[in-house]
């Protein structure tokens, strides 16, 4: 490694040269700062009907489970309201509309998680630029 003394070019000290590496090294990203970005971009989610669902554990979880009511005389002929954290109230009759947010959740989970095991390989200083990751996917279900 080289430094600019008085405009000429001078090889850097054995100390110099440790201090500048020791640097890089303590400023770069790390595997478990990609696995983190990898789970806040899951639990942000997915958009649906243009408002943010939730993609995480206990979002997947509540999907099956509507999923699991359709048919059955525990879900009502009007279908299942509810609310998400972002606020927007969705009504869903047809057990095709939770299945489809469901499927683009499974796709978004697994391409956010084999993105994560890549980056981590190798993690870049901008690990959480959107640039790295897969984009957010949409999906409509409240369609006529």
């Amino acid at each position: 490694m080289n430094k600019i003394v008085d405009g000429k070019l001078v090889k850097l000290s054995p100390n110099e040269e440790s201090e500048i590496k020791a640097q890089w090294a303590a400023n770069r990203a790390k595997p478990i700062d990609v696995a983190a970005e990898a789970e806040r971009r899951i639990s942000a989610g997915i958009l649906v009907d243009g408002h943010a669902f939730r993609a995480d554990d206990a979002s997947r979880q509540r999907l099956a489970e509507m999923i699991g009511q359709f048919g059955t005389a525990r879900m009502p002929p009007s279908g299942q309201t509810f609310r998400t954290a972002a606020g927007a109230e969705f009504t869903w009759t047809r057990v095709e509309q939770p299945q489809a947010v469901a499927d683009v959740v499974a796709g978004y989970v697994m391409a956010v998680l084999a993105k994560s095991a890549e980056l981590q390989r190798a993690p870049p200083l901008d690990y959480a630029a959107d640039r790295h990751w897969p984009a957010v996917p949409q999906t409509l279900v409240n369609r006529a």
